[in-house]
C-alpha cells in the first residue's frame, strides 16, 4: 500500500497537479479528473505533449492497481487521444492503451453503470490484439493477456466458441512459454472458464482435465483447504455425475 501511495504522489507531481495535505487517492474520488487533465493539456507545450501522455498513462496504471477503475479509465481514454495524434493507429503504445481500456470495461461489466459496455470492450481488445500481432512474436506475454481478456469478454457476451478459442489459445501459449510449473493464479481462473465452456459444449473429458489443472494450481497457491479448491471439487463432482461416473463423483 505504501508503494502505491508513493506511486500516486509521484504521478500526481509529474502531472503538475497542486500539492495537497490530503491523500491524493482520496482526493481523486471526488474530483473531475478529465477536467483537470484538460487544463493540464492546455498549459503544455507541443514538444512536451508526449511526455504528458506518458505521465497520464502512468497515473492510469497506478489507479488500476488501487482499483480506482473508473478514474483509471478516464486517464487511459485521455492519454489515448494524445498518442493517437502523435503516433497514428498502429503503435504499440496505442495497443497497450486500448488493452487497458478494454480490461477495465470488462472488469467493471458487473456494475450497473458499465454492464452495457462489453461490446466496446470487445472492439477495443480486438484492435489491441491486431496491433500487437503486427509487432510482437506469437509467444509474447502481451498477446496472451489480450487473448485472455478477449476470451472473458466473449464468455460474458455468450459467444461460447470464440471465448473457448481465445482462452484456450492463451493458456496453451503460456504453457508453451513458461510450462505449467510456472503457472500463476490467474492461469487457474482461465482454466476454470475453459473447463466450464468445454462442459457446456459437451466436451466432458477435456473439461475434467481443465478443472483438474485449475485445482492443482489453486492448491499449490492457496492450499488444499481453501474455499476456492472446494468449489473446484464441487464442479468436478458435478461433471463426473453428468458423465455417469457416480462412484468417482461421490469420492470427490
Amino acid at each position: 500500500t505504501k508503494c502505491f501511495f508513493k506511486a500516486t504522489l509521484h504521478a500526481w507531481e509529474q502531472l503538475g497537479f497542486p500539492k495537497s495535505k490530503e491523500d491524493p487517492r482520496k482526493e481523486m474520488e471526488s474530483m473531475d479528473i478529465t477536467l483537470m487533465l484538460d487544463k493540464r493539456k492546455e498549459a503544455t507545450d507541443d514538444k512536451d505533449m508526449l511526455h504528458l501522455g506518458q505521465n497520464i498513462m502512468f497515473l492510469g496504471s497506478v489507479l488500476i492497481n488501487l482499483e480506482h477503475f473508473d478514474k483509471a479509465l478516464e486517464c487511459y481514454r485521455f492519454s489515448n487521444i494524445i498518442f493517437q495524434a502523435r503516433y497514428g493507429p498502429d503503435h504499440l503504445t496505442i495497443a497497450e492503451n486500448l488493452h487497458q481500456c478494454g480490461f477495465i470495461l470488462e472488469t467493471l461489466s458487473g456494475s450497473p453503470s458499465y454492464q452495457n459496455q462489453l461490446d466496446e470492450a470487445h472492439d477495443l481488445l480486438t484492435e489491441a490484439l491486431r496491433i500487437r500481432k503486427l509487432h510482437l512474436v506469437e509467444s509474447h506475454p502481451d498477446l496472451e493477456e489480450t487473448m485472455l481478456c478477449l476470451g472473458r469478454v466473449h464468455h460474458k457476451l455468450g459467444h461460447r466458441r470464440n471465448a473457448l478459442n481465445f482462452l484456450t489459445g492463451a493458456v496453451r501459449a503460456r504453457d508453451a512459454r513458461l510450462g505449467r510449473r510456472n503457472a500463476r493464479l490467474d492461469d487457474a481462473d482461465a482454466l476454470l472458464q475453459v473447463g466450464q465452456l468445454q462442459q457446456q459444449s459437451g466436451n466432458l473429458r477435456q473439461s475434467l482435465s481443465s478443472f483438474e489443472d485449475c485445482l492443482h494450481i489453486r492448491q499449490e497457491f492457496l492450499g488444499q483447504d481453501h474455499p476456492s479448491c472446494g468449489e473446484l471439487l464441487f464442479f468436478i463432482g458435478n461433471l463426473l455425475r453428468e458423465a455417469g461416473d457416480l462412484d468417482l463423483a461421490q469420492e470427490r
